[in-house]
């Protein structure tokens, strides 16, 4: 357990904080059994190989507890250790998380990894299944992602594939949703900056009405409440 003054990556570093650290989940590479290459997209059935750093420095003592959230994914060894390697499962989504803990069991830190199949893999996916992914995405306010996963699946189509047709409506509704949001939020911040509460609350209740979960959104909330106290 460092403390203050301790010598930390060449830096001098307070002792550790409760729940303060960001955690930056590295991707090392692709394993291949007998080969030893890494890198480049995983496909169903290959490992690869994450690493837990803290972003203001790592020292020993540290202890790591990995998991998974999906079914595309297991932890094949490392569950307790810096580094762990994951097995890819199938073309479901996977995402691969980590709490890092300090030597008195004090969690410290958490971080999260979402590693894409290859191209060839993701064409194999159904549009339903697709669709499926991105609106629990969405609802988990992440519609950002949801956009991006549904764009590089079209991406990776033929054009004129019938079955696209419902994916790329889909795409292009929440692309407009996201933009309208934008919108509604630009026009909140000004009505805020004004002091126009009224019409500040009206242009985040449009917003959450869409996409209550998109972190713009939360913290236009935030942001209202904080004005609101304020003139109390």
């Amino acid at each position: 357990m460092p403390h203050y003054g301790d010598i930390i990556d060449d830096a001098i570093k307070d002792q550790f904080i409760p729940g303060q650290y960001s955690v930056r989940i590295e991707y090392l590479g692709r394993k291949f059994a007998g080969s030893g290459e890494r890198g480049g997209a995983v496909e169903i059935g290959q490992q690869y190989v994450l690493e837990a750093n803290l972003d203001d420095g790592d020292a020993p003592g540290l202890r790591y507890a990995w998991s998974t959230e999906g079914p595309g994914c297991t932890l094949a060894s490392g569950h307790a250790s810096r580094q762990v390697t994951v097995t890819r499962g199938g073309p479901e989504s996977c995402l691969v998380k980590v709490t890092v803990s300090d030597a008195q069991g004090r969690v410290i830190g958490q971080g999260s990894y979402s590693q894409d199949t290859s191209a060839a893999t993701a064409k194999a996916k159904k549009p339903e299944a697709v669709i499926a992914e991105a609106k629990i995405m969405v609802e988990a306010g992440k519609l950002d992602e949801a956009i991006g996963t549904l764009n590089d699946y079209a991406g990776n189509r033929d054009k004129q594939d019938k079955n696209l047709a419902e994916l790329t409506g889909y795409l292009s509704s929440l692309s407009q949703e996201k933009a309208d949001v934008l919108q509604y939020l630009e026009d909140f911040k000004q009505a805020l900056a004004e002091g126009r509460l009224d019409i500040a609350r009206a242009r985040l209740i449009a917003a959450r009405t869409l996409h209550p979960n998109y972190p713009p959104t939360v913290e236009a909330a935030r942001l209202l409440e904080e004005a609101g106290t304020s003139r109390r």
